[in-house]
């Protein structure tokens, strides 16, 4: 077999599973709706999307497993640039600061510093250390007043196992995440009694939330109902 021209590779012109030469095709086959041209192989059912009007391709083809550590790895490196808006940042300078730290971190070049670019093994790489990042700053909170018991699950290890974990999964772990941080702001304190059953508590109110099902229970006034934002919840229910 010739050895395949890394370049068509990089441009999306040759699949890199099989080296055959791809199709330039709406993206309507893949997705049932149309969202651009995409360069797809079939035989390994690996495809990646073109920017808007143009040839060039996004990143490199992705099958079925690339795909699914793809979204996993921009699930977590999201994480890391939220971080950053939440101090007023602008969303592209927030990005742009994220993959600066990523590229540090992975001693790679910044230019060619893109989840789109990354094989299975490069993100699982940036999985563990955006997560690593994240558990860093749950530790700090944790420690810090008012009481807080949240558990949180060490997703970084189960992703080094090669553990599927559900989109649901991380969702929720991403709302316990959210609920650290209200706690240390507004000096409520919170323990999980049980798996996502979260008591929130101060001295004069005790309310028990159900992130899985947005349900609640005030304790105090013996009520029960559901809620749509936690954290809008959260906040009228425990106001300055």
């Amino acid at each position: 077999m010739a050895t395949p021209d890394k370049s068509l590779i990089q441009q999306g012109k040759t699949c890199p599973y099989c080296f055959a030469a791809t199709e330039f095709v709406a993206s309507a086959e893949v997705y049932g709706r149309d969202y651009g041209m995409i360069y797809l192989c079939r035989p390994c059912d690996a495809w990646v999307g073109v920017h808007n009007g143009t040839n060039i391709a996004k990143g490199r083809l992705a099958n079925a497993e690339l795909r699914e550590w793809k979204i996993r790895a921009h699930f977590s490196f999201d994480k890391i640039w939220n971080h950053h808006l939440e101090s007023g940042m602008p969303k592209h300078v927030a990005r742009n600061k994220a993959y600066d730290w990523i590229a540090e971190q992975m001693h790679i070049d910044r230019k060619d510093t893109h989840i789109g670019m990354f094989d299975v093994k490069e993100c699982k790489q940036v999985i563990l250390l955006c997560d690593a990042y994240q558990f860093q700053v749950t530790e700090t909170l944790q420690t810090s007043k008012p009481t807080v018991n949240i558990t949180l699950r060490n997703i970084s290890e189960e992703y080094e196992r090669d553990v599927y974990i559900p989109s649901q999964q991380l969702l929720q772990e991403t709302a316990k995440e959210a609920m650290l941080k209200w706690c240390s702001n507004k000096n409520v304190s919170a323990i999980e009694i049980q798996a996502y059953q979260i008591r929130f508590f101060t001295v004069n109110k005790k309310i028990d939330v159900f992130p899985q099902s947005r349900k609640y229970h005030d304790i105090t006034e013996n009520k029960r109902g559901s809620y749509r934002n936690l954290i809008n919840f959260l906040d009228t229910q425990f106001c300055d």
